[in-house]
């Protein structure tokens, strides 16, 4: 997996960068299918709540955007990160589940 980060606002503790690969990390051990990770820190102008954090994850061919904001980055991250882990436990479910139709060919 790919991990790359954008932080544009130089105004990120060094913890949040750790804890974002720590948690990805976790979610590749999960997902081995994950293949990029890209996270972007930037401020919103439209509201009072402004940090935001987006991580863009690439599983198979499949994005999944995971927008946040917050008061500050931190908090931004932790949410994405939740939002994010949720939405690849649901794509997870669905590629294990069994296709409701079958088609046979065999024999026409």
């Amino acid at each position: 997996m790919i991990i790359e980060f954008n932080n544009t606002m130089r105004q990120l503790n060094e913890w949040v960068i750790v804890y974002i690969k720590d948690r990805l990390t976790e979610l590749y051990q999960r997902n081995k299918e994950i293949l990029r990770a890209r996270i972007n820190f930037k401020r919103s102008t439209v509201k009072e709540v402004n940090k935001v954090c987006e991580i863009e994850i690439t599983i198979q061919g499949n994005t999944f955007l995971v927008y946040c904001d917050a008061a500050s980055y931190e908090q931004a991250a932790e949410e994405a990160i939740a939002e994010l882990s949720d939405k690849i436990a649901i794509h997870s479910s669905k590629q294990k589940e069994l296709p409701n139709e079958y088609t046979d060919e065999i024999g026409k």
